[in-house]
């Protein structure tokens, strides 16, 4: 049943069955996309069906829009309205007799912070300069961020392809005992329980390499079995979901 599904062919989703297991049966339908789910499909697990609005956890992780940086703008409004404001006049003297000068006026203690005082271009081209910079340690600080994103999705997938209904054969390494020539044909061994321990122990330090090994997977099963058996036939459906899978989470982009 996965394998249709797998192949993409249309891109329209289904809605009378499960996104994940391709199953029908009691389903929950995300808030922001057509994909509907089983309660136990779900990732987190649900036990009772949520209340209010719902978002699957492949719309909490698809890219939203970035804000647009609002520090330069807000120093730039600044400079604006201290042009524009009108300079205070002194005051007329009384007597024209009084020819000693007024002592300079001290600053009002209640002025803004020296950060946005724009009394000069310098200043102002000091001020652009920090939000910059400071925009700049932002963005390299963000780089870890994003790559722990990326691999949480590669665990969401590695969890999609193991409730996969194509999933049986891949899951565990393949014995020497019950196929003795297995080995001798194939060089580099995958399956998704190892893909799995990688996640967990933190071994994958990019999702190519999560990529990488999972695409093996469907190598080895093409290189040892002939093209119109039963296995082969579940690598190329499982194949397929993945490929499928890795262009809506946008890890495609990372290999």
């Amino acid at each position: 049943a996965g394998g249709s599904a797998a192949g993409g062919g249309s891109g329209e989703i289904d809605r009378d069955i499960c996104f994940v297991c391709r199953d029908g049966g009691e389903l929950l339908l995300c808030d922001e996309c057509p994909r509907c789910f089983h309660l136990y499909c779900a990732d987190p697990t649900l036990e009772v069906i949520p209340v209010g609005d719902w978002s699957c956890h492949f719309c909490l992780l698809a890219p939203r829009p970035t804000r647009k940086r609002k520090a330069t703008a807000k120093v730039l409004a600044a400079s604006a309205s201290a042009s524009a404001a009108p300079v205070p006049k002194s005051a007329p003297s009384r007597s024209r007799k009084e020819t000693k000068p007024k002592p300079t006026p001290k600053p009002s203690s209640r002025r803004g912070p020296k950060k946005l005082s724009l009394s000069s271009d310098g200043d102002a081209a000091e001020d652009l300069d920090f939000a910059e910079n400071a925009d700049n340690r932002r963005s390299t600080e963000s780089r870890g961020g994003t790559l722990a994103k990326q691999l949480k999705s590669c665990e969401t997938l590695w969890r999609e392809l193991k409730n996969h209904s194509e999933a049986g054969l891949f899951l565990e390494p393949v014995s020497a005992e019950r196929v003795p020539d297995y080995h001798t044909i194939v060089k580099n061994p995958m399956d998704l329980g190892t893909v799995r321990q990688n996640l967990k122990f933190g071994r994958y330090a990019s999702p190519t390499q999560f990529i990488t090994d999972v695409r093996q997977i469907f190598i080895n099963c093409a290189e040892y079995n002939p093209t119109r058996t039963r296995e082969a036939r579940a690598g190329i459906k499982l194949s397929l979901f993945f490929e499928t899978r890795l262009s809506e989470l946008g890890l495609d982009q990372s290999v």
